[in-house]
């Protein structure tokens, strides 16, 4: 191979790799600490557009909130008034309905920043933009709900049978929801080759993980000392700006590892699992989804005899009696 053939193959490697400093393309994943290095390298570069990303579908609310207290500083009124002159003015229907509108603007904006966040991390050298994020997170919003719901289904039973086979699923799906994103896989097919990625690396996988875990104890910690010296606003503001200024990172770490994994098994093709692992994986979902329905079922029975019991307990107990006090006069006593 020539020297520019080989310039060539690199390049290709590098645009198949979109990491500043390209993985190594081997079947050993590197330590935890490499993964940060990389996960922190992307972060700094795409700092504003991981903020931005995080920061939008608060961006509604926000309006609605300083439109309101805007109001409030102008007319001197309270919240009580203010809600009254809103509903005089508009009508409860209309309130309720622009309420409406704006918690589900929201909600939307908040499920399409995850996968958001994932393409910003993947395009960090093409320096993708909040929107370009946002359109490709659009189109993929779908399957990657599903996914996430399978994921979450699966490690839920399997958490419910005992803590360990959880946390083994759970480790073992780790990179579905990016599969679906990056590669063509959908549904319970994506669960498999996440778990093919993750064969033979189960021990580092879950090393990443628990890295993860202990940053997270740390910074809640840290957060949490101003409140225990009686400064709750400071704790609002740390936990604010972790939210918003933090979440991209994870992000990134996320993709860095899907990179290492993907990177490790590059012959890794279409996964369809056999017909005994669909129906592993379909009976651990709808034990979950039984479980979850079986709660709701038992959550309002009990809701429901609860009340009952206070109803009777309300019908047999008199909440008012006459007793006499003394000889020449008699007050009502109330209980």
């Amino acid at each position: 191979m020539t020297n520019e053939e080989n310039v060539t193959a690199t390049r290709e490697t590098e645009e198949e790799v979109p990491v500043v400093e390209a993985y190594r393309m081997d079947s050993k994943l590197p330590s935890a600490g490499v993964i940060l290095r990389d996960s922190w390298t992307i972060f700094k570069s795409r700092f504003w557009t991981f903020a931005a990303i995080s920061f939008v579908p608060f961006l509604l609310p926000g309006i609605i909130a300083f439109a309101i207290g805007m109001y409030s500083g102008y007319s001197g009124l309270e919240d009580e008034a203010i809600l009254a002159a809103f509903v005089d003015t508009l009508g409860w229907t209309i309130l309720i309905l622009i309420g409406l509108a704006a918690f589900v603007v929201t909600l939307v904006l908040l499920v399409l920043s995850q996968p958001a966040m994932l393409f910003a991390a993947r395009g960090h050298l093409e320096k993708m933009t909040v929107r370009q994020a946002y359109a490709e997170a659009r189109k993929h919003v779908a399957s990657f709900l599903w996914v996430s719901l399978l994921s979450g289904l699966a490690i839920m039973s399997s958490m419910l049978l005992l803590v360990i086979p959880g946390i083994i699923v759970a480790v073992f799906v780790v990179v579905a929801p990016l599969v679906v994103l990056f590669e063509e896989e959908k549904g319970i097919n994506a669960l498999f080759k996440s778990r093919e990625y993750v064969r033979g690396n189960f021990w580092k996988v879950l090393s990443y993980g628990l890295v993860t875990v202990l940053i997270s104890a740390i910074i809640g910690l840290v957060i949490s000392i101003p409140k225990m010296l009686g400064l709750d606003p400071v704790t609002d503001l740390l936990d604010f700006l972790r939210t918003f200024l933090l979440d991209g990172f994870w992000f990134a770490y996320a993709y860095v590892i899907y990179r290492y994994l993907k990177a490790s098994k590059p012959s890794l093709g279409f996964v369809t699992p056999g017909k005994n692992q669909k129906r592993v994986a379909v009976g651990l979902i709808t034990f979950a989804i039984l479980v979850i329905l079986s709660g709701i079922v038992a959550a309002a029975i009990g809701f429901s005899m609860a009340e009952e019991r206070e109803a009777i307990e309300n019908e047999q107990s008199p909440s008012t009696f006459e007793l006499p006090v003394g000889t020449a006069s008699s007050s009502t006593l109330s209980f």
